[in-house]
């Protein structure tokens, strides 16, 4: 989205591209090619007699009336870390105040601090953890295949959904070549290979209709708020002072 905003791409336009929803494209500059929900995954061991929590404030009642069923057993992103951490975590507490309520709750349980979904997914599998937080959906579908001891979940007070975008440099020595690839990739024959061979949720307006908890991270300038240094600081300041307590 920066390098959109900065003037790094070029547009590429098509009937294709045209045809997106509004919140898959910015300015025929800036595509979506690909949904993910960011979900929590859950090891349905841990919640034996509590039921499966459906929002953010059902797992945080559940988690502050059953600490020491939970402590230790908490996963989510390392925002100091991890890009996708930190655009999940900013992107709920831009959101909803909820997620600094549950912030507070998963780090006074000692939450444990990971870089990559896929590590959090394995621990939750062997029972490690309990709960991981904010983890790219795709991952949790293709390691959880046939696992019925875990649970992917998207909760019902919003399911952020993560879009990956391709952009045509302004710099691009091929470009009538990239921005024809780039058609493909929106196409119903690209979207058909994205979905199958990538195993990526293809675009998709009537998937966010049947399900209206969904929530696209929208490719406006907004996103650009938390890539400023003071507010990037800040943010982690704050995250730290809810998460690590002493």
């Amino acid at each position: 989205m920066k390098l959109a905003n900065d003037g790094f791409a070029q547009p590429v336009s098509s009937a294709a591209i045209r045809a997106l929803p509004n919140w898959a494209r910015w300015r025929d500059v800036l595509v979506a090619i690909a949904q993910e929900p960011v979900v929590a995954v859950l090891n349905r061991d841990a919640f034996a007699g509590l039921g499966i929590p459906q929002t953010r404030a059902d797992l945080a009642a559940m988690l502050r009336t059953h600490p020491d069923r939970f402590r230790n057993k908490l996963g989510t992103y390392d925002p100091v870390r991890s890009g996708a951490g930190y655009l999940f975590a900013s992107q709920d507490a831009r959101y909803s105040d909820t997620f600094w309520r549950l912030a507070e709750i998963m780090g006074g349980l000692r939450v444990q601090l990971y870089t990559t979904s896929s590590a959090m997914i394995d621990d939750v599998k062997t029972g490690k953890i309990a709960v991981a937080y904010n983890v790219v959906g795709s991952y949790a579908m293709a390691h959880l295949s046939g696992n019925s001891d875990v649970q992917l979940v998207e909760f019902r007070d919003f399911t952020h959904i993560l879009l990956r975008t391709a952009l045509v440099p302004v710099s691009a020595t091929h470009a009538d070549n990239a921005a024809v690839f780039l058609d493909y990739l929106v196409s119903d024959a690209g979207q058909q290979s994205i979905d199958e061979l990538a195993k990526l949720p293809r675009i998709s307006e009537e998937s966010l209709i049947a399900r209206p908890h969904q929530k696209p991270i929208r490719l406006d300038p907004g996103l650009l708020v938390y890539v400023d240094p003071i507010k990037r600081k800040n943010f982690l300041s704050e995250w730290m002072a809810a998460v690590l307590q002493p």
